[in-house]
C-alpha cells in the first residue's frame, strides 16, 4: 500500500453530478494528498477527450444524467481505452455494481461517501495498476533476453559448423570467405574483409572481402593497408572507431562504425578481420566478443586439428550453457504463468462471496455473509503473497555446474516451506541417507524442480496430512520422490500430467502452497539432464512423483 504520508501527483478524473459528493471526493479526500483532480458533471463531456487527458484513474457515478457510468464503461471499452475505472453508487444498487464490474470497473465506492474509503480504493487501484505495468515490463524483458540468447545460440551453431567444415576443407579461399561471412553475421555488419600476413610481417594481403568499398575490392589478393588495419597490426589490439572520429581515417568516410580484430599466433599478428557498417553506433561488447571468437576459431582451424578439437569441446560446453540458460528464462516465464493461475482462484472466490451478499439482500450481515467477507479477506491476503512473489523473484544464479549435497538442498527447501505447511497442519518428513548424496548440477534449476514438486504436494494435501521427501541412490543414478496423502489421480489423468500447459487434474487447490514451476517445466529440466520422471499412485490415497538423475 502507498504510504499516506507520501505525496501524489496522479491524475484523477471525477465524473459526478452531485456537488456535495464531488467536493467530498475531490477537495476533501484526494487533492490534500496531492492528486490532480478534474471534475466533470457528465460522462459525455470527457468521452472525446479522455485519451488527451491521459488520466491514471477515472471515478464515475453510476447515476449520471444522460450517459450513465455503465454507458461510459461500454464506450471506453469499445474504443480500446484502458484506464482503471472506479464506480460510485447508492446502497441498494448492488446489482448495478456487479454489472459495472463485469463491464470492466476495477472497484466501487458506496454512499454515504467516506474519506478513508475513497483514499483506500484509489490507492489500491493505483498499486494494482503499477504492479500490472511492472509484470508487463518484466515479461517483455524476459522475451527480449530469450530472443537475444536464441540469436547468440544460432551464432554459436554457425561457428561450430564452420569449425567442422575447416577439418574437411583444404581450399584456403573457401575458408577465408566463410570467415568474413561469419564475421558479418555475428556482428550484424554491412561489410567485412580479411587481411593475412605475407610471411615477412612487412605487408598484409587482402585475402577475402564481402560488400566492401571499391577501393578495397580492387586490391583483392594484393598487398593492402589502411590506417585502421595498420593500427591493429602494429598494436596487436582490437581497434573500434565510430561516429565523427572515423572522418580522420582515409577511406572510411562512408561508414558509421568500424571494428578491427587481429589474429595472433605466437605473439605475432598473422591476420586482421575488419567489419564495418553505416550505423554510427559502436559495435557492442557482445559483437566484439563474438568476433573475437570467430577470430579464435579461424586461427585454430588454420593452424592445426588439435586446437580445433579443443575448441569443439569449448563450443559444446557453451552450447550446453546456453540451453540451460534458456531453461532458466523458461522457468521465469513459467513462474509468472503459475502465479497467474494462482490469482484466478481467489478472485473467483471473491466474486462468489459478493454474490452471496447480493442474494441475501439485507443491510445487516448475517452469519453466512460475515463468513463470506472473512473468506474475501483471506483470499486477498493470498493475492498479495502471490503478487509479492512475482515482483521479488530472485535473479538467476551464475550458470555453472556445481557439485551439491542433495540431502542439504532438500532440507533447506523443506525448512523454507515449513511455515506454509504449518498453516495447513501438514507434516513435512525428509528421508535421506546418512552420508552426503553428491550430484553435479546447475543448483538453481534443481532447486526449482524440488520446490515445484513440494508446492504441488502442499496445494492438494488434506489438513493433518504428511508429505514425505525420500532420497535414494544407486550405482547409476540418484532419485528423489515426493509423496502426499491427497485425493490421488486416475491413470487417464496421469497420461497428460506432464504435458505443456496442463493444470494438475483441474482440481481446486486446498491452499496456497507457494509459487513453484509446473510439472511440464519440471519434466523439461529433468530430461535435459538425461533423467527420468514418473508418477505412481499410493496404496491408500495420494500419489508419489519421482525423478532420477544419472550420476
Amino acid at each position: 500500500m502507498i504510504n499516506r504520508m507520501d505525496s501524489h501527483n496522479e491524475h484523477v478524473i471525477l465524473i459526478e453530478s452531485d456537488p456535495q459528493i464531488s467536493k467530498l471526493i475531490a477537495e476533501q479526500s484526494l487533492k490534500p494528498l496531492g492528486f490532480q483532480v478534474d471534475v466533470y458533471e457528465s460522462a459525455a463531456a470527457i468521452l472525446q477527450e479522455v485519451e488527451d487527458l491521459a488520466p491514471d484513474v477515472i471515478v464515475t457515478s453510476l447515476n449520471l444524467i444522460g450517459l450513465s457510468g455503465k454507458d461510459l464503461l461500454i464506450a471506453l471499452k469499445a474504443e480500446g481505452i484502458d484506464v482503471p475505472i472506479v464506480v460510485t453508487a447508492n446502497k441498494g444498487q448492488e446489482a448495478d455494481i456487479l454489472q459495472a464490474i463485469r463491464l470492466g470497473a476495477v472497484d466501487y465506492i458506496t454512499c454515504p461517501i467516506r474519506e478513508v474509503e475513497v483514499i483506500n480504493v484509489i490507492e489500491n487501484v493505483l498499486n494494482k495498476q503499477m504492479l500490472k505495468q511492472q509484470v508487463e515490463i518484466y515479461s517483455v524483458n524476459l522475451d527480449q533476453t530469450k530472443s537475444a540468447m536464441e540469436h547468440q545460440l544460432a551464432d554459436f551453431s554457425q561457428i561450430f559448423s564452420f569449425a567442422r567444415l575447416a577439418l574437411s576443407t583444404k581450399n584456403l579461399q573457401i575458408l577465408n570467405d566463410k570467415i568474413i561471412s561469419l564475421a558479418m553475421l555475428v556482428t550484424e555488419a554491412d561489410c567485412a574483409w580479411l587481411l593475412s600476413s605475407d610471411g615477412s610481417q612487412a605487408a598484409f594481403i587482402l585475402q577475402a572481402c564481402h560488400n566492401a568499398p571499391e577501393k578495397v575490392t580492387a586490391s583483392l589478393h594484393l598487398p593492402y593497408e589502411d590506417e585502421i588495419s595498420a593500427l591493429a597490426g602494429a598494436s596487436g589490439q582490437v581497434v573500434s572507431v565510430h561516429g565523427e572520429a572515423l572522418s580522420r581515417f582515409t577511406g572510411y568516410e562512408q561508414f558509421g562504425s568500424v571494428l578491427a580484430v587481429p589474429v595472433l599466433s605466437n605473439g605475432q599478428v598473422e591476420s586482421i578481420i575488419i567489419v564495418a557498417r553505416s550505423l554510427a553506433q559502436p559495435f557492442s561488447n557482445s559483437h566484439q566478443a563474438m568476433l573475437e571468437l570467430v577470430v579464435n576459431v579461424a586461427s585454430s582451424a588454420l593452424e592445426n586439428c588439435q586446437r580445433f578439437h579443443q575448441l569443439e569441446r569449448s563450443l559444446t560446453l557453451l552450447q550446453q550453457s546456453f540451453v540451460y540458460t534458456s531453461i532458466e528464462s523458461n522457468i521465469k516465464s513459467d513462474l509468472l504463468r503459475q502465479a497467474s493461475l494462482e490469482i484466478r482462484t481467489p478472485l473467483k472466490n471473491m466474486m462468489e462471496n459478493v454474490d452471496v451478499l447480493l442474494e441475501k439482500g439485507e443491510l445487516q450481515l448475517n452469519q453466512e455473509q460475515a463468513i463470506a467477507l472473512d473468506d474475501v479477506q483471506e483470499d486477498t491476503e493470498i493475492l498479495m503473497d502471490i503478487a509479492d512473489s512475482m515482483i521479488n523473484s530472485r535473479q538467476s544464479e551464475p550458470m555453472r555446474l556445481v557439485e551439491i549435497d542433495l540431502n542439504e538442498v532438500v532440507r533447506n527447501i523443506t525448512n523454507r516451506f515449513k511455515p506454509i505447511a504449518q498453516l495447513g497442519k501438514i507434516t513435512l518428513t525428509v528421508s535421506a541417507p546418512a552420508e552426503p548424496v553428491n550430484l553435479k548440477v546447475y543448483p538453481s534449476q534443481i532447486t526449482k524442480v524440488i520446490e515445484g514438486l513440494l508446492s504441488n504436494a502442499l496445494k492438494y494435501s488434506p489438513p493433518n496430512g504428511e508429505i514425505i521427501l525420500q532420497i535414494s541412490e544407486r550405482d547409476t543414478d540418484i532419485s528423489l520422490s515426493v509423496s502426499d496423502q491427497g485425493n490421488g489421480i486416475d491413470e487417464q489423468a496421469a497420461e497428460w500430467l506432464f504435458q505443456q500447459k496442463s493444470n494438475l487434474f483441474g482440481y481446486t487447490a486446498n491452499r496456497f502452497g507457494g509459487i513453484g514451476i509446473s510439472l511440464p517445466m519440471i519434466k523439461e529440466i529433468v530430461t535435459t539432464y538425461k533423467g527420468k520422471i514418473w508418477m505412481e499412485p499410493m496404496q491408500e490415497k495420494g500419489f508419489k512423483i519421482t525423478f532420477s538423475l544419472p550420476r
